[in-house]
């Protein structure tokens, strides 16, 4: 019997508006979400922001309607650094 091991990466952490958040790291995301984020073609700047966008309200809900697009990029630059995960990944 294989025994699928949990991992243990801590997630990303955040604050706003006084409230802590968190989202788990790209390589903790369930497959079929992280296969939303292998299926964005690179140049895809559309595509990229609304899975960023999905993966952000599943797990910190309301969050978009909280920043705007200059704070939200910054928001994801810090996550994708934390994740180690370069462009294309």
């Amino acid at each position: 019997m294989y025994l699928i091991k949990q991992t243990k990466q801590e997630p990303f952490r955040f604050r706003l508006n006084g409230r802590q958040r968190s989202v788990p790291a790209l390589s903790a995301i369930p497959l079929a979400m992280a296969r939303r984020f292998a299926e964005v073609g690179e140049g895809d700047a559309g595509a990229a922001t609304d899975a960023f966008m999905e993966l952000f309200e599943r797990y910190a809900p309301g969050v978009t309607d909280e920043v705007d697009a200059e704070q939200f990029s910054g928001l994801v630059a810090a996550y994708v650094e934390f994740s180690g995960v370069g462009a294309g990944e």
